[in-house]
């Protein structure tokens, strides 16, 4: 299908589903991690408050002030979570819809034109995610 640069392989049929698996639990962990940090924050600036006898905002800010790499790995995924998930909703469109990321881009399906590879989500999913890899043509 195509060279990816981000991973520093080509991505086609026979490791595409290596692929999606790899971005969707990278995109899995990323929001893992942020809603991690997130709720630490959270529940330490909710501790804060009645100990301290302050307003939400400035617990919020204490909170911030005593776990500064909860909150640096806070914004870090939040930067990371719209790029991987980002990129596991596309790819799981390009497998609902059963196109490759070039046919997708080209808009070779865009204009009117059925896709004659398209079988359904089921279908779709089950042949990316579940079939076997056809062999090697060489070695």
């Amino acid at each position: 299908d195509h060279h990816c640069p981000w991973i520093g392989n080509c991505v086609g049929k026979r490791n595409y589903w290596l692929f999606y698996w790899f971005v969707t639990s990278t995109g899995a962990l990323n929001a893992l991690s942020l809603a991690t940090a997130a709720a630490q924050i959270g529940v330490l600036s909710m501790e804060i408050g009645p100990q301290q006898g302050v307003d939400t905002t400035a617990a919020f800010v204490e909170a911030l002030r005593q776990e500064p790499l909860s909150a640096a790995l806070a914004i870090y995924c939040t930067l990371l979570v719209w790029f991987t998930v980002g990129l596991c909703i596309y790819h799981t469109y390009l497998m609902c819809t059963n196109q490759t990321t070039y046919e997708q881009i080209k808009g070779v399906y865009s204009s009117g034109i059925q896709n004659p590879f398209n079988r359904g989500f089921s279908s779709n999913g089950w042949d990316v995610l579940c079939s076997p890899v056809r062999p090697r043509y060489f070695d």
